[in-house]
């Protein structure tokens, strides 16, 4: 099912850009420029997951991309590397259970 928004005079025509959020096996459309994510605060919680923030991410669609912001969570936020990424400097990385902290000094 396609994400609709309604325009004047009763038509509806899919918006420029359609994502959403697929956790798990439950898919979370997102119909704005943004959504907030968290245990117990935003748009879309997961109350059973004591490792996500009360108020954890902010995912957000902006020319075309997709931005991924951390709240100030405990545990952070994550994004999975397929192949090859750029980092920075200050950047960490989560390998199993081994966190590393990117130092270019």
């Amino acid at each position: 099912m396609g994400l609709k928004r309604l325009f004047g005079n009763d038509h509806l025509r899919p918006p420029q850009h359609e994502f959403g959020l697929l956790a798990g096996v439950t898919a979370f459309p997102l119909l704005g420029d943004s959504v907030t994510l968290g245990r117990e605060r935003g748009e879309i919680n997961f109350p059973d997951d004591g490792y996500v923030s009360g108020l954890h991410a902010r995912i957000t669609l902006r020319d075309g991309r997709v931005y991924l912001a951390d709240l100030g969570s405990s545990n952070g936020t994550f994004v999975k590397v397929n192949g090859e990424r750029g980092v920075g400097h200050d950047s960490y990385v989560l390998l199993g259970q081994q966190l590393f902290r990117l130092n270019f000094a």
